[in-house]
C-alpha cells in the first residue's frame, strides 16, 4: 500500500517496523532492497497485493492515495473480484472527484480484467431499479465534471439531471434523457410507441440509445460515461469551447461573418458586427421558445447552436462593436506576395514570404496555447492534473517551419511544422518560439537525420483553413482526453 501510494519505492520505516520482517521480505525475491528502500521486482506483484488488500478489506479507500496513477490497475483488479461492493464504492467516489482517473479505471476494467463473458441477461433488478443505478451514476459524473457538465447539453433548465426513460428486455437496455416540460419522477418507463413521429412524446425523448450491458460490476458508470463521451466528442468537433477566449471568438466571428457574406448579404469584402447581430436576432425571433432548441445552418450544417448559446454569441458580437471594432477581419497576417504570373493555381503558402509565414505561424501557435489554457482553466479543471499537455505547463514550445523549396516539391508537399516542448521555470518565460528550418536539407532522408528532440510532434501546418488557432487548441485538448479514454474521436 505504501509503495502504491508513494508512486515510488519506500523506506524501510514505512514498510515494517521489525528487522526480521524486513529481512524476510528481502529474502522472498518478490521485493528488492536498494539504498534502504523496498519496492517490488515486478509491477504486477505490487498491483495484485494492493488489490487483494482492498478486496479482503484489510485497507479501505480512505487509506489509499487516489492521486497516484499506480492505483489504476489495482482498483480495476479489485472491481472485478469476488467482492460485490467494492466496484460501486470505488466508482462512486472516484467519478465524483477525479473523472480522468475514473476513465482510466473503466478502460482497464473493460479490456484487461473482466473475466466474464457477455451475457444476454440483464443485471439483477427491475427496469426501474436498473434505471435508478444509471441515473445515480450520472449524478456522480455531474459532481466530478463540475463546470463542464452544463456545456454538454444533458442537464435540464434548472441545471439538474433530467428524468431517465428506460426500457429493459431481451438483454438490451434502451435509455433516453427527457427533454419535455412536464414534471416526471426521476426514472420512468419509455413509451411503447417511442419511434412514432406523430406522437408528441417523440420529441420529448430524443437521442435514445439501445445497448447490451457490459459484463462488469461497474456497468452503470460505463453506460453513462459513454453517453457523456459522445456529447463531449460533439462539442470538440464543433470547436465551441474556444468561443469564450478572446482570440478563439475573434476567429469564429470572422469565419461566421464570411459565411453570412457568402450566403445572405450582398457580396462585399468586409462584414460589420451590426449586420451579424441583425442576422442572429432574426434567427432568435424565428425559432423562439425553448432555450435548448438547436439551430443548425451553414452549407454543411456546421454551425449548431442552442437558442441560449446563440444569445450569448449575440452579446459577444455586440461587445466587439462597443469596443470599436467596426469590421470583422482575419486576425492573422495576410499574404504579402502577388499571384505568380502564368500560374492558374498555387499552394496557399506560396502567397507568403518566408518572414510573413513565420510571423503568421508564431502568432497562430501563441494564440492556440492561450486558447488551450483558457479552455482547460474554465471547463477541464477536473482533468487538469492528468492532461499530458496541461500538466506540463508552463513550458516553451519550440519548432521548425519546413517549406518545400523547389517547384516539384511544392506540387506534392505541404508546409509542415515539427515542434517540441522545453521546460519553462515561470509563466513569463513560456511561449512559442518557431524558426524557419535551415535551408540545407532537401530530401526526406536528410530531414530524418536532423537532430530533433525525441518527444516532438509533427503536423501539416494549419495556415489556410478556417480558425487555425482554435483548431490547434482543440487538437491538443482532444489528445489529452483520448489518453484518458474520454473521447474516441
Amino acid at each position: 500500500i505504501a509503495s502504491t501510494n508513494a508512486g515510488e519505492s519506500v523506506g524501510k520505516a514505512l514498510v515494517a517496523s521489525r528487522v526480521t520482517d524486513q529481512a524476510r521480505m528481502a529474502e522472498s525475491r518478490i521485493v528488492i532492497e536498494e539504498g534502504g528502500k523496498f519496492d517490488f521486482t515486478l509491477a504486477i506483484f505490487r498491483e495484485w497485493f494492493a488489490a487483494r488488500a482492498l478486496v479482503e478489506e484489510s485497507v479501505s479507500l480512505d487509506d489509499i492515495d487516489l492521486n497516484s496513477d499506480r492505483w489504476v490497475v489495482p482498483l480495476a483488479i479489485a472491481i472485478n473480484s469476488e467482492n460485490p461492493n467494492i466496484g460501486p464504492e470505488v466508482m462512486e467516489k472516484i467519478a465524483s472527484r477525479d473523472p480522468g482517473m475514473a476513465g482510466l479505471i473503466l478502460e482497464e476494467v473493460k479490456h484487461n480484467w473482466s473475466t466474464e463473458e457477455p451475457s444476454e441477461s440483464l443485471p439483477p433488478g427491475t427496469a426501474m431499479e436498473i434505471g435508478t443505478n444509471i441515473r445515480e451514476a450520472m449524478e456522480n459524473w455531474k459532481d466530478g465534471l463540475g463546470p463542464l457538465m452544463p456545456e454538454l447539453g444533458l442537464l435540464d433548465q434548472s441545471g439538474n439531471i433530467p428524468t431517465l426513460g428506460i426500457e429493459a428486455k431481451s438483454g438490451w437496455v434502451t435509455t433516453s434523457w427527457y427533454r419535455g416540460n412536464e414534471i416526471l419522477p426521476p426514472v420512468v418507463q419509455l413509451p411503447e410507441d417511442l419511434h412514432d413521429r406523430s406522437k408528441e412524446h417523440f420529441w420529448n425523448w430524443p437521442s435514445w440509445t439501445s445497448r447490451d450491458i457490459e459484463p462488469t460490476k461497474v456497468w452503470p458508470w460505463s453506460i453513462t460515461q459513454k453517453d457523456l463521451s459522445d456529447l463531449l466528442s460533439e462539442e470538440l468537433r464543433s470547436l465551441r469551447f474556444a468561443l469564450e477566449s478572446q482570440e478563439g471568438f475573434h476567429e469564429f466571428a470572422y469565419e461566421f461573418s464570411s459565411f453570412l457574406r457568402r450566403s445572405y448579404f450582398e457580396a462585399r469584402d468586409i462584414q460589420t458586427p451590426n449586420e451579424v447581430i441583425a442576422y442572429i436576432e432574426s434567427e432568435l425571433s424565428r425559432y423562439g421558445g425553448d432555450p435548448r432548441t438547436s439551430i443548425m445552418f451553414g452549407y454543411d450544417r456546421e454551425y449548431n447552436f442552442t437558442m441560449s448559446k446563440l444569445e450569448v454569441f449575440r452579446e459577444r458580437v455586440a461587445e466587439l462593436s462597443r469596443n470599436g471594432i467596426d469590421i470583422l477581419t482575419d486576425p492573422w497576417p495576410d499574404p504579402d506576395k502577388p499571384w505568380p504570373e502564368g500560374r492558374s493555381s498555387v499552394r496557399w503558402f506560396e502567397r507568403y514570404t518566408d518572414e510573413r509565414l513565420l510571423q503568421r505561424t508564431n502568432a497562430i501557435f501563441n494564440a492556440a496555447l492561450r486558447i488551450y489554457n483558457d479552455i482547460v482553466e474554465r471547463w477541464f479543471s477536473a482533468f487538469n492534473k492528468r492532461g499530458q499537455m496541461s500538466h506540463a505547463l508552463p513550458f516553451q514550445m519550440r519548432g521548425e517551419l519546413r517549406l518545400p523549396r523547389d517547384q516539384q516539391r511544392v506540387q506534392w508537399y505541404d508546409a509542415t511544422l515539427v515542434y517540441w516542448t522545453e521546460r519553462a521555470y515561470s509563466e513569463k518565460d513560456s511561449g512559442v518560439f518557431i524558426e524557419l528550418e535551415p535551408k540545407g536539407p532537401a530530401t526526406e532522408e536528410e530531414y530524418g537525420e536532423r537532430r530533433i528532440p525525441y518527444r516532438s510532434g509533427w503536423r501539416i501546418l494549419h495556415g489556410n483553413g478556417p480558425r487555425p488557432a482554435t483548431t490547434q487548441a482543440h487538437e491538443w485538448l482532444t489528445d489529452d482526453l483520448k489518453n484518458l479514454h474520454w473521447t474516441g474521436w
